[in-house]
């Protein structure tokens, strides 16, 4: 196998890692909505994975030039604002719904991004397990898919935004800033919740795990795989999303998985196998 095609393996495989690690998150921050507003848990989510990024990656920010810095804000902002819209929408509707409505943004991204049949054809199976995800009857409502279609919307400008900035700063110095950036953003959250949140032992640590396993890992993983492949390719790849997300609903949050649900999973999960194949084989080249 030359270079090309294990750099495009080990991509694929570091953004499942990440989609993994943070759809189990989704999951397990249910209990947190009953004492806290999606908001608060987004923004303190984001306050504990920066410290735990800025620890690990120590980044030599001094050095870097505006054009670096623009797409360190752009990430942070755009990541803030697709967190922030997401946790809004789970805390009114099922996990596996509003997951398969946020991945229209990257099914978007691949949609734009292939032209081959063969690679339109991984998109066109995502597209219909998406659709059975998400047929009438499944518990969405209004507010909930608006909030999932803006979450959208910024995943796609993610996959673009964070695919330029891996290719410009190495490591994870520029997601540690970037989440930096979001921290920022969402910082009202946190000081208007500081008493109720650090007087909130389990939860409070709790939501510690979740930062570490959704930002400090989930975030770095996306990041490895993303600076790896295409970002059309990425965005199929993130099919995988809705599919781990009724996976760990069911598991963590007690979620009802229906026979429709296992035939979207299945459908995402194919495509995004066939994605991971196929880009292989293609040699995606690497973000210059």
């Amino acid at each position: 196998m030359n270079s090309k095609r294990r750099q495009a393996l080990v991509g694929a495989l570091f953004i499942v890692g990440g989609v993994t690690s943070i759809q189990t998150t989704s999951a397990l921050v249910y209990p947190l909505f009953g004492h806290f507003s999606a908001g608060e848990v987004s923004a303190w989510r984001f306050l504990f994975g920066t410290l735990f990024l800025l620890i690990i990656a120590r980044p030599k920010f001094r050095s870097w030039s505006w054009h670096q810095w623009q797409w360190v804000i752009i990430v942070g902002i755009t990541t803030a604002l697709m967190n922030q819209f997401f946790y809004q929408s789970i805390s009114r509707i099922p996990l596996g719904g509003a997951v398969a409505l946020e991945y229209l943004g990257p099914f978007a991204v691949a949609v734009l991004g292939h032209r081959k049949p063969r690679q339109l054809m991984y998109v066109a199976a995502a597209g219909l397990g998406v659709l059975a995800l998400t047929r009438p009857g499944s518990g969405l409502n209004a507010l909930g898919i608006t909030f999932a279609f803006l979450a959208a919307f910024m995943y796609a400008m993610y996959v673009l935004a964070t695919h330029k900035m891996g290719s410009l700063i190495e490591g994870v110095e520029g997601l540690a800033m970037s989440m930096g950036v979001a921290t920022v953003v969402t910082s009202p959250f946190v000081f208007g919740s500081w008493h109720h949140m650090t007087h909130s032992g389990p939860l409070l640590w709790r939501l510690i795990f979740i930062a570490f396993l959704a930002i400090a890992m989930g975030f770095s993983f996306e990041l490895q795989g993303i600076r790896r492949v295409r970002p059309a390719t990425a965005g199929i790849l993130f099919a995988l999303d809705p599919a781990m997300a009724f996976a760990t609903g069911l598991l963590f949050a007690s979620q009802q998985v229906t026979g429709w649900d296992l035939v979207g999973c299945l459908l995402v999960v194919a495509a995004g196998i066939g994605a991971t194949v196929d880009s292989a084989r293609s040699a995606p080249t690497l973000a210059q």
